[in-house]
């Protein structure tokens, strides 16, 4: 089954758990980290905390960009 959309979320292949959950569990453990940052320090700590804790809202911003250029391309071929 082949997919002409080069946005399209799809694969050709059948991927594997840890294809599947790297990026969640990476965003979990920064998101952990920034968490855990703030609670634990000042000064440099919480810049660490602000820098880990943008980092899963910068990525969702990403996707959702994407997904808008992707709909918006399906929509005008």
């Amino acid at each position: 089954m082949k997919h002409s959309d080069p946005w399209s979320m799809r694969t050709e292949h059948v991927q594997s758990p840890r294809e599947v959950f790297r990026i969640p569990v990476l965003l979990g453990v920064a998101t952990a980290v920034g968490l855990l940052s703030a609670l634990f320090g000042d000064d440099g700590w919480d810049v660490l905390s602000w820098l880990a804790l943008l980092v899963p809202i910068a990525v969702v911003g990403w996707a959702w960009r994407r997904a808008g250029r992707a709909a918006a391309a399906t929509r005008n071929a």
